[in-house]
């Protein structure tokens, strides 16, 4: 089973120092939108998260909103589409069967609307929430013509499934026979999931947008703590601030308990574009023969 780190959405948000850690307060920051592609032996293609699609890209202020538009400068390149890089391999978007979504924020649904014959994987709460919830925070995160489309949607619950390396309620996806796991990492949103694999390629979990930055659950890095804009943000738009600071203590205990770099599984998030950046030396070349 072989993975591909690809990014999906670049953002370029004000004030780098305030969201990188670096750099001034009046340059244009830096975000990705990391996906995964996983090659499987028996399952085809499997997609986490999806990022911005081409149809957000092609009419990006009916699909997206002038708010987001205008808050997180996305580049809008039809190039970063998990779509178009899919193609680029040589395959076809009916080759991915699977995809399986952190949570169904615009930012990480939008490629949804290229895949239509896939099964899409979330939690039952993230579908109840973008489908039900009214609020104003809510009608800005989800955009219903991202996935009003997908026509078999695979549902889970937060409360059931067994324990993966002291992390709970972790669950097999269903209609796979590969090691991929869902992980509730709720807070964020009130759904909002991650996915783990650990086999012989190698273990990771993608963590979503359960935080932000590395330093917000990572030892040693430059930063003690996330950038201050970063961090304001993150607790913004959190559903449950509560929750997702808890949910960041668990990935913290579970980085420091299993000793995670020295037993080799790759912890990151969707959109630190270091972890990005250090996730896509060790993806497979991406190749189809690969």
């Amino acid at each position: 089973m072989k993975t591909h780190s690809l990014n999906c959405a670049t953002f370029c948000p004000p004030c780098r120092a305030a969201v990188n850690g670096k750099g001034s307060y009046f340059e244009r920051g830096t975000l990705v939108c990391h996906c995964l592609l996983v090659e499987t032996p028996s399952d085809g293609l499997v997609l986490i998260d999806t990022g911005l699609g081409t149809a957000d890209l092609n009419s990006p202020s009916r699909r997206l909103g002038t708010s987001f538009l205008a808050s997180s400068n996305p580049l809008l390149d039809l190039e970063e589409s998990a779509l178009h890089q899919i193609q680029a391999l040589g395959y076809q978007a009916s080759d991915v069967r699977h995809i399986l979504i952190t949570h169904l924020d615009l930012d990480h649904a939008g490629g949804l609307s290229d895949f239509p014959g896939a099964t899409v994987h979330l939690l039952h709460d993230e579908k109840v929430a973008a489908e039900t919830s009214k609020d104003s925070l809510s009608r800005s995160r989800y955009r219903p013509q991202q996935w009003s489309h997908v026509r078999r949607w695979q549902t889970y619950s937060a409360n059931e499934g067994e324990t993966w390396r002291g992390l709970q309620n972790t669950q097999k996806i269903v209609g796979l026979k590969s090691d991929l796991l869902l992980v509730p990492l709720q807070g964020h949103t009130l759904g909002h999931a991650g996915y783990a694999s650990e086999s012989k390629d190698g273990a990771w979990m993608h963590c979503g947008d359960a935080y932000f930055h590395a330093a917000s659950v990572k030892r040693g890095g430059n930063l003690q703590s996330p950038p201050w804009g970063l961090n304001l943000f993150q607790n913004l738009v959190a559903t449950r601030r509560r929750q997702m600071h808890e949910t960041q203590s668990k990935i913290r205990s579970f980085i420091q308990t299993t000793d995670a770099e020295s037993a080799g599984i790759s912890v990151f998030c969707a959109h630190d574009p270091e972890e990005f950046a250090e996730q896509k030396a060790k993806s497979h070349p991406l190749s189809k023969d690969s």
